[in-house]
């Protein structure tokens, strides 16, 4: 899910810092966030605007407001987390300071360490605009805190200084090379020209095995393979090797390896139920050389 910070709330239309004839709710939701989502959808992803294709609400009013009056599902990051649970959110921002201050960076709970978005995005940040500082846990900010809480995989990215006429520059010079740098940090891989391998390719195979989950948080188990399908209830989620199970079909879809499985805990359910078991890193896109979050005996 990407968000644009700032906008409509129940408090104000907050256009964020301005400066140098931008404000900065609008030019992330006019340059940044339409072209980040392009790069991402064209290899596969599934891309949620938050409030929708206008993008004209804002996540830390709408948080807040739910907070206030004690209503802990329908607002903001509460909404997000009981009608979306996305596998990601980054919140979109531009900083404000000094006219000499340059560079950007990316903010995360200091309830948790960085991960590889966090640190692909730093990294992009400080090949393109620069970065003022590495990745920045804080414990002050509202949507970290809640997405905290909640236990969304949750950042938000300073994109440079507004107020900077030399980071704003090479934004508006380079929009599509700086958003590609961006969007390849969220995908985890780069996005090339479309593949030499048509879109008829096989993407199932009814291989068989036992996946053995030892993942660093919890995999989300769904209804169907991709990032689309509905997922179930957290306690069906799969946190330990103890959690193992036997899959009989892998999937390739979204840019994950997939696995079609049922649970072996008596009295479970008897329907198919899909999990991803890890990113598609490989470039021959080979499952069996890929890093499991876990480990997989194969039949």
């Amino acid at each position: 899910m990407l968000v644009a910070g700032h906008g409509i709330g129940a408090y104000s239309n907050d256009p964020g810092a301005v400066a140098n004839g931008e404000n900065e709710r609008d030019f992330n939701r006019k340059n940044i966030i339409p072209r980040v989502k392009k790069y991402l959808e064209s290899v596969g992803n599934t891309v949620l605007l938050y409030g929708g294709n206008s993008m004209n609400q804002d996540l830390y009013q709408d948080t807040l407001y739910g907070q206030r009056v004690g209503n802990y599902k329908d607002y903001g990051m509460y909404w997000i987390k009981s009608e979306v649970k996305p596998d990601a959110i980054i919140e979109f921002h531009l900083d404000s300071a000094s006219p000499q201050a340059s560079g950007g960076h990316v903010i995360i709970s200091d309830r948790f360490p960085a991960d590889d978005i966090d640190k692909a995005l730093s990294s992009a940040l400080d090949k393109t605009v620069g970065k003022i500082r590495g990745v920045t846990p804080r414990g002050d900010l509202l949507n970290a805190n809640v997405s905290a809480d909640l236990n969304l995989n949750y950042r938000l990215i300073e994109l440079g200084f507004i107020t900077s006429t030399k980071d704003l520059n090479y934004i508006k010079n380079n929009l599509d090379s700086f958003t590609k740098r961006i969007a390849e940090a969220i995908n985890g891989r780069q996005i090339d020209a479309p593949s030499s391998k048509p879109s008829t390719d096989k993407i199932t195979w009814n291989w068989k095995g036992v996946f053995y989950p030892n993942p660093e948080k919890a995999i989300r188990v769904r209804k169907t393979a991709g990032l689309t399908g509905t997922v179930v209830e957290e306690d069906s989620w799969l946190y330990t090797k103890d959690d193992w199970v036997k899959f009989d079909q892998v999937i390739k879809k979204d840019g994950y390896w997939w696995i079609r499985f049922k649970y072996q805990r008596e009295g479970s359910s008897t329907n198919d139920f899909f999990c991803a078991v890890c990113r598609i890193t490989d470039k021959e896109q080979k499952i069996k050389n890929e890093k499991y979050w876990g480990t997989i005996e194969w039949n």
